[in-house]
């Protein structure tokens, strides 16, 4: 996979860049967050996204423990690899159906929307109906994965000054997945105790991501883009 990933890059047309070149890479990392945290959408986008990366977080730690109790050492496994693989197919086969609807000016409200059902989704379900409660909720939430990742690059590009794309790309992608390791980290630490507890918080997170998801700030022609 990498070297078919280093082959088509390879393909990709090199465009001039548009920051000086004297400009150290510190210089301009720094000047990425401070357009970020200047700009009311993307901010809002990286502590909504943050939250609902908590979910997944926690999901990918608590989903092969789930399997582990109920299944032996080497068919758990298969089934937490067929869970996630089939997970990955419903996402890929959300996007493709967010691709076709007309998402632009309705950004926040797919979001939300989706964000919500991720946490319906996460919450006891697995719990309460076991293995298959468990798959149909990932492959849900992988179906609204797929709307919620479009509408937030689709977002996230609209309100960026073409000009400093690629450095708040940069900045705003790696505020996004903040929440991911910090999920992680508190599944570790309640999954000893609780594993509803920790499907629980799952949703939580979603609902607070699409609470704020939906208080971001609307279009306004004089934030429509960073500012340089």
């Amino acid at each position: 996979m990498p070297a078919g990933a280093a082959v088509c890059l390879s393909c990709v047309q090199r465009l001039p860049g548009l920051a000086p070149r004297h400009t150290s890479l510190l210089r301009q990392s720094i000047e990425g967050i401070e357009m970020v945290a200047r700009q009311p959408t993307l901010r809002g986008l990286a502590v909504s996204y943050s939250f609902y990366q908590i979910s997944w977080g926690v999901l990918v730690v608590v989903v092969p423990v789930f399997v582990a109790e109920r299944y032996g050492v080497t068919e758990s496994s298969s089934v937490t690899g067929s869970l996630w693989a089939a997970m990955g197919i419903a996402g890929g086969i959300g996007a493709l159906m967010a691709g076709h609807l007309r998402t632009t000016g309705r950004e926040r409200h797919v979001m939300a929307i989706g964000m919500v059902i991720t946490a319906l989704a996460a919450w006891p379900v697995a719990a309460e109906f076991g293995l298959g409660g468990l798959a149909i909720g990932l492959m849900i939430a992988g179906v609204v994965s797929g709307p919620i990742d479009v509408a937030l690059l689709t977002l996230r590009q609209r309100r960026t000054d073409p000009h400093q794309l690629g450095r708040v790309m940069s900045i705003s992608m790696s505020l996004n997945l903040a929440g991911f390791p910090l999920g992680s980290a508190i599944a570790g630490m309640v999954i000893t105790q609780s594993m509803s507890a920790a499907f629980v918080i799952a949703g939580i997170a979603s609902v607070i991501a699409a609470v704020a998801t939906a208080s971001i700030p609307r279009d306004t022609a004089s934030s429509a883009q960073a500012s340089p």
